[in-house]
């Protein structure tokens, strides 16, 4: 048993070192953490918007995609120093189901989507589009 924990915390150890994150969804890597919000938008009457940000513990970066429904406009912050592009993922939800892709290499870019009014949505999003990335859960709304 002895054998066995010690391999697996040494392995643990050298992701770290290396910086290798697990894949998230619910399980983040511990120096991680990841929340969802909506609300109504107060500039617009009935409109709302969705959020995913997902940031370190020690404070050093975050990302965070944020779906406004009025005019259909995704934005993207990246400020995670990984050297890579944070990228979120918008599902359509129809009967012939797709994902739009965008990502940032700024700071801060907005995307206008041009989705039907009313289209079932669900947003995401993630430090790059590389294997051992952290991603948020999804959260669901409408266009």
């Amino acid at each position: 048993m002895l054998r066995k924990t010690t391999v697996v915390v040494l392995a643990a150890a050298l992701m770290a070192a290396f910086g290798f994150a697990a894949p998230a969804s619910a399980d983040w890597p511990s120096s991680w953490w990841c929340e969802k919000s909506s609300g109504k938008d107060p500039n617009h009457s009935g409109a709302e918007w969705y959020r995913v940000k997902c940031g370190k513990d020690d404070g050093s970066g975050y990302i965070d995609a944020t779906f406004y429904n009025y005019g259909e406009w995704l934005y993207i912050t990246d400020q995670f120093p990984n050297d890579h592009h944070t990228y979120a993922y918008v599902g359509i939800r129809t009967s012939n189901p797709y994902t739009i892709t965008r990502h940032t290499g700024k700071n801060y870019q907005g995307f206008d989507l041009d989705l039907a009014e009313g289209t079932d949505i669900s947003l995401k999003v993630c430090t790059s589009a590389e294997p051992g990335r952290v991603c948020s859960d999804p959260i669901y709304g409408d266009a």
